[in-house]
């Protein structure tokens, strides 16, 4: 495997695992200070330099650190500013590779072949069903703001609900059942749609999340096969 890809893969597997699981309603409220934002940055760093495994670039933590708390300065009111706070990480992590000296020699063994295949799921389906669902959700609610929609339902049960259907896809991909989808997409059809097609705004309302979620979902999930595949015993 190029050793560029190879250390890139390692330090976004670790970015998605700390921006999502590992960073609680607590720690987002403590962000709203500087040392918050530092707790969250140590957490990146300290996680991306285990991973990583690299032990001679005992300064790598804290160019993460200084990086993302830099970035984590970007308001993320909305879904545009959200996905450009992404893209931002994901820039200075290519830098940090480009620029640090890696190894340039990446030679696996079969534990760690495994090990990389679990933090490739792991991270999976924290973006699929977390980071998606932070994106999903800023983008409906400037929606239901600005045509005034008032929603009726369970409290948070299109995120549960979009939550599920997201892990249910990546199942139905990485075991090769693509028809799974299509089953889904038809119970959810019969249950969603049925109580508002004579409602226009709510039924597009409806329709637009459905389709982003099952778009980013399947999209996703055929990232995490293709990523997956780089990390097979053998190859």
């Amino acid at each position: 495997m190029q050793s560029t890809l190879y250390w890139l893969t390692c330090l976004i597997l670790s970015h998605i695992l700390s921006d999502f699981p590992l960073q609680p309603r607590k720690l987002i409220a403590l962000k709203t200070s500087f040392g918050g934002k530092l707790m969250h940055g140590a957490i990146h760093g300290l996680l991306g330099y285990l991973i990583c495994g690299q032990w001679n670039l005992w300064y790598l933590p804290g160019f993460i650190l200084i990086f993302h708390v830099l970035i984590d300065f970007v308001p993320k009111e909305s879904w545009r500013l959200f996905v450009l706070d992404q893209v931002l990480h994901v820039l200075a992590l290519c830098l940090l590779v480009v620029l640090l000296p890696f190894s340039e020699e990446v030679s696996l063994s079969l534990s760690r072949i495994w090990f990389m295949r679990i933090l490739v799921i792991l991270a999976g389906i924290s973006g699929i069903t977390l980071g998606t669902g932070i994106l999903i959700g800023k983008i409906m609610a400037e929606h239901t703001r600005n045509n005034r929609l008032e929603l009726a339902g369970l409290t948070n049960g299109g995120l549960w609900i979009g939550c599920l259907e997201r892990m249910l896809i990546l199942v139905f991909i990485l075991f090769d059942m693509p028809s799974g989808i299509g089953f889904l997409i038809t119970a959810k059809s019969i249950l969603r749609f049925g109580g508002v097609k004579d409602e226009q705004k709510m039924a597009e309302y409806v329709l637009i999340g459905t389709l982003m979620s099952f778009g980013l979902a399947i999209t996703g999930s055929l990232l995490i096969q293709f990523v997956l595949k780089m990390f097979q015993p053998g190859v």
